[in-house]
């Protein structure tokens, strides 16, 4: 199975699981989605806006975390994963009908490993 990214999809993904996001199995599924909720609640809070806004799809979380993983993987570097993260978020955010997909596919688009 393939990402979105046209990489081979996350391998420690599970069967889905009716109480938690994604395909991610229980006990990480639900602390995922517990922490991830509780940080748009206080985001949402802190700027005066609905956290409903904030809610991550399975498929956006699948995306980023995808991505996530190839910025680490195949740019050599971990840290580059958050901030790879951050850059395609500005520009949802800021271009909200394009689709993370095609976002974040852009943003890889040409990584090759380390020499």
């Amino acid at each position: 199975m393939y990402s979105d990214l046209g990489r081979p999809a996350l391998s420690n993904i599970d069967q889905p699981n009716a109480r938690s996001p994604g395909r991610r199995s229980g006990t990480l599924a639900r602390t995922m989605y517990e922490w991830t909720s509780g940080a748009a609640e206080r985001l949402a809070a802190a700027i005066g806006a609905d956290a409903a806004a904030y809610g991550l799809s399975d498929r956006e979380i699948e995306t980023l975390l995808d991505l996530a993983r190839v910025a680490a993987h195949e740019s050599g570097v971990k840290s580059n994963a958050p901030l790879i993260c951050y850059l395609v978020g500005l520009a949802h955010g800021r271009n909200p009908d394009r689709e993370l997909g095609d976002l974040t596919r852009a943003a890889i688009e040409g990584v090759t490993p380390p020499a």
